[in-house]
This record gives C-alpha cells, structure tokens and sequence, in this order.
C-alpha cells in the first residue's frame, strides 16, 4: 500500500505546481496585453491632440492657394472657397497639360542667316548614258556572246513582262562588266578634254566611281581656296568628248526617259541621245542609290552646251527627341562591295571594300538593298552591293547568264524586287535594321550639319564651235606626264565637231551661302518656368510647397506610425495569448486521460 500512497501523493504535487505555473503564466500574459492596450491608448490620444494643430500649422504657412480659407471658414463661406478651389485646381491641371504636350512635340526654333559662310563645291558626279561601244567589244568574245544571249531572251520575252527590254538588256550585263572592267568601259581622261575652276586646271581631280545603273561613273573632287567667284565663266568650265566618233553607244538607256521611248529607239537615235547624267552631292559622298531620284540632277547630250547655275544651303540640324539626327564624328561610313577594278570610289581601305561618307539616302539604300536580297534572294541593280553581305557573291536579280532557272523565274524574281523598289522609306526602316555599322544606323537619321546643293537654274544651247586638238594644251601635256597612250584624241588627230561634245559650265549664284539653323524651340528650364508661373496663378504649387507637404506628411507618419505599429502589437499579443490557453487546455487534457487510463 505504501507504493500506491506515494504514487498518488506525488501525482498531486505535480498537478499542484502545474497549476501554479498555468496561474503565473495567464497573469503574466494579462498584463502584458495590458500594458499594450494602454500603449495603443496613449499613441490614439496623442493622434487626437496633435492631428488638428499640425495641419493649422500647414495651413498657415503653406504657399498653397486654399487650405487656410478651407479651415478656417465655415457654412456658405467654407462652400464657395471649396468650389473656387475645385475649379482653380482643374484650370491649372488642364493648362499643365498643354504645357507638357507642347514640351514633347519638341518644337524647334529656326535662325537664318543670309550669307553668312562661303560657297563649297560639291561633288560633280558624271555618269555616261552609255558604258562602253561597240569598237571595245570587238575583240572580247565574251561580253559580246553574253549581249547577244540577252538581247534575244528580253526582245522575245518583252511581251511577258513589263519595263524597257533595253533597260533589261543593260542590267543583266552588269557582272560581266565588272568581270572586265579592267579593259572595259570609259576612263576620265579619254572622255574629258579640259577641266578648270578659278583659271587652274583639274583634269587630274576625277575619280573613277562605280554605279550598278551606270556601271562606271567620273566624279569631280575640287576644292578651291574661298571665296568662289560667282556668276558664269568663274566657276567649273568642261569639256566632253565622245570618245571613239564612228562607234555605236552600247546599252545607251536613258534612265528618266519613259518606257515606251526606251523600247523604241533604235542605233541611229542611241547615237544621237548618248550623253551623261550629271549629279550634285556632298563633299566625300556618293550616290549609290538611283540617282534619277535626285532633286540636283540632269542629263545632257553630246552636241549641248549648258550653264549650270547652283546654290547651296547649310543645314544644321537640332538633334531631339523625335528629330534625331547624327553628328558627323559619330556617324558611321557607309562600306560597299568594290567590284568594278578601276575604281577609286572615295577614300578606299584594302582590297574589295569602298567606304563613303554616311547620308540618309545612303543608309536607306544599303538596308532597301539588304532587304531585297532576303526577300528575293537577289541584288538590285540600282543599289551598291553592302560590304556586309560580300561573301554572298554578285547575285544581280537581272541575271540569266548562269542557270536556265533563273531564265524561267526571272519575272518572278523582278516582280519581287520591284515591290521592294517600291516601299516607302519608312516601311523598309521598319522592316530591317542595319546588322554591321557599314550598313549604317537604325532608322537612318539624318546628319546634324549638312550642305543641301540645287540647281537653281540652266541654260541649255547647242554646241555650234570646233575644237582643234593642238588647243587643248593642259590636256596633251597631262597625257605625255601621266604616260597615257590609249586616249582618242592626240595633237594629230582630226578637228573635234561640235556634235561631238559637251561643253558645261558650274558656277554658284552666290559667293556666300545662307545658314539655316536649329535650335529647341522648347527648353526643359522652361517648361518649369511656365509651370511655375501658373502654379502660382492658379494653386500656389511652388518647390517650396514640395517641403512643406513632406514636412506635413513626416509629422503625420511620426503620429501614426507609433499608433499602427502599438495597435498590431497589441493584436499579436491577442492571438498568442489564445494560442497558449488552447495549447494549455489540450495539454491539461491529455493529463487527465492519461491519469484515468493508468486507473489514478
């Protein structure tokens, strides 16, 4: 029995402390709950004391237009400053609005200045209707049984698509061109007789420049010393030569005539149209698109004097948001594919590529030619191969010298290059972006500064006066330092006719050159003036009020941070108090059974 008595002895004792540690435990958690909801009192109190002088504090210093008529009036009063306000408050909200969207239209202040700089020549770009004659083919087998193999397929088809066929004639001998271009096509010197600007001569100035319509092209680079001279005689004075009299002009397409003149003509009237289209552009450029799309260009025969009249503006542009434009250090060079052998083509780095100076025009080429290859799987020819895709090969959408296929799907392939060709710039802009920097930039922003060339008039007469080529002195003598034996004319040679040259002259209208220069029309310091001004009009709304409305909203927070953070205290206290009875319940209960199985 003395077992038993001890066990329920001590099973009493144990119950006896449970008890009590149960009973200091709930004391101690009452008070604590206490103690927060007295902290939760004391933070609402002082929210309550403290919320209304606070803001009569704000109200009274503040640079707004309204809280200290709103707090300090009443009834009716109270009423009518409410509205005032309201209606005060839409004013300037609206009014910003149109502050902010005259902003970000970014509108551009424009200064011209009248004569203000000095006339630059541009570069004069002359580029032969006709690439080479038929005494030069003679002897070359090859280009002549390819231009036969063409002439037959495009006559005989001309029924089965559209354009000239001699259009098509001159575009699907153009790799066979350059593959001999070395001893085929036009030189400078065998077609230009005399070049001078300001009495000094520049027959040594031109450059042998490659065009995919043209297929070789002379440009003239001078740069005289300013002033210019203007008005006629003072400028560029040429001469042209036909070069071999007695021989037919070859693939002589006139590229702005209509298509119905191009089908038509025959030899006789090729002879009698052949002459170059002459073009205007920028210093250290070229234009590698058509360049029939030119606003400054034009065409001349042989047997046609003409006076060219130009002027010049420079552009400086404003480079914004929405008006992007690139400086000149920054823009990147547009890199061609050489493929004709004699070409120069403006300042040329290694073997194969050309570089020229970046233009829009330029830009949206290469990626308009860029595009057509992936849409077609061919070149057009009226752009420049881009150096990016070189590895590709001369793939000419016009070319049906290689495979039967392309025989049979060429008006397939040229119905998809013309729908190329005829994409606006936007759309080609959207739908490729340029993959090397040679290709140019994405979505081929204009230059910052640039030399806007025009022709601002001419004078076309017929060439009536020979010329004996013992005249011609600068001309021989450049020939004999130069070592040149295979020019058409010489001391000897028969009297020039009339009919068989071109005489040009390139003058400026002006000496000077007027500035057209942009500038923001809508700064940023501005824009925040004019939104001060009427925030002050209409609200009050100055950087100060900023201050004021932070110091309003950190005395708040200092009020009502305590009295939220007490609060959620106070509610975790809560739910671990009744966490802890339920657990201690269960636990008491679990004794208990525990007892009564065990028969205690």
């Amino acid at each position: 029995m003395k077992p038993k008595y001890s066990s329920t002895k001590s099973t009493e004792h144990h119950k006896n402390n449970d008890e009590s540690e149960v009973f200091e435990t709930t004391f101690s958690e009452v008070e604590k709950e206490k103690e927060a909801e007295i902290e939760v009192y004391k933070c609402r109190e002082r929210i309550r004391r403290c919320r209304w002088p606070v803001w009569l504090d704000f109200a009274e210093t503040t640079t707004l237009h309204g809280p200290i008529h709103i707090t300090t009036t009443k009834g009716g009063l109270r009423v009518y400053y409410s509205i005032v306000i309201s209606l005060m408050t839409a004013v300037f909200f609206s009014h910003a609005l149109h502050l902010y969207r005259q902003y970000i239209s970014c509108p551009v202040l424009t200064e011209i200045k009248h004569g203000n700089i000095d006339f630059d020549y541009p570069d004069i770009t002359l580029c032969p209707n006709s690439p080479f004659t038929s005494s030069e083919i003679t002897n070359n087998s090859h280009i002549f049984k390819n231009l036969e193999k063409s002439r037959e397929f495009w006559w005989q088809t001309k029924g089965d698509g559209y354009g000239s066929p001699r259009v098509h004639i001159k575009r699907s001998l153009l790799s066979s061109f350059y593959a001999l271009s070395d001893t085929l096509g036009k030189k400078p010197y065998q077609q230009i007789l005399d070049c001078q600007v300001k009495s000094q001569e520049c027959l040594e100035n031109f450059l042998i420049t490659e065009h995919p319509i043209y297929y070789r092209c002379f440009t003239l680079r001078v740069r005289p010393t300013p002033p210019v001279p203007a008005g006629p005689t003072n400028g560029i004075r040429l001469i042209i030569h036909r070069g071999i009299v007695n021989a037919s002009p070859l693939l002589m397409v006139v590229e702005e005539e209509p298509t119905i003149i191009q089908s038509s003509e025959t030899e006789s009237t090729a002879y009698l149209k052949d002459g170059y289209f002459i073009a205007f552009h920028e210093v250290d450029t070229f234009p590698v698109f058509p360049v029939q799309s030119l606003p400054n260009g034009l065409s001349i025969r042989f047997g046609d004097t003409m006076r060219i009249a130009l002027e010049q503006t420079y552009h400086e542009a404003v480079n914004l948001v929405g008006r992007v434009c690139v400086d000149d250090e920054y823009a990147p060079s547009i890199e061609l594919v050489k493929l004709d052998k004699l070409s120069q083509s403006n300042s040329q780095y290694g073997e194969g590529i050309t570089r020229f100076k970046y233009t829009r025009q330029a830009c949206v080429a290469v990626l308009r030619q860029k595009l057509t290859y992936e849409t077609c799987k061919c070149f057009s020819e009226s752009y420049a191969i881009p150096y990016s895709m070189h590895n590709i090969g001369q793939v000419w959408c016009h070319d049906i010298m290689d495979s039967t296929t392309k025989m049979i799907r060429v008006w397939e392939t040229l119905k998809c290059a013309d729908g190329i060709a005829n994409l606006s710039d936007h759309e080609v802009l959207q739908r490729i972006q340029p993959s090397v920097p040679g290709d140019g930039i994405i979505n081929c922003p204009l230059r910052c500064r640039r030399r806007l060339n025009n022709i601002h008039s001419t004078i076309r007469t017929k060439t009536v006066q020979n010329i004996d080529p013992k005249t011609l002195i600068p001309y021989l003598e450049m020939l004999q330092l130069n070592g040149i034996n295979d020019s058409y004319v010489k001391a000897d040679s028969p009297l020039l006719k009339a009919e068989d040259l071109i005489f040009i002259d390139i003058h400026p209208v002006n000496e000077m050159v007027n500035q057209i220069i942009e500038g923001p029309g809508y700064y940023m310091a501005r824009f925040i003036s004019d939104l001060g001004g009427i925030s002050g009009l209409y609200v009050g709304v100055t950087f100060y009020t900023i201050a004021e409305v932070i110091d309003l909203v950190t005395q708040y927070l200092c009020l009502y941070i305590p009295y939220f953070c007490s609060v959620a205290h106070l509610q975790m206290l809560k739910e671990k108090n009744v966490a802890r009875k339920i657990k201690r319940r269960l636990q008491l209960a679990m004794q208990d059974k525990a007892m009564q199985e065990s028969g205690i």
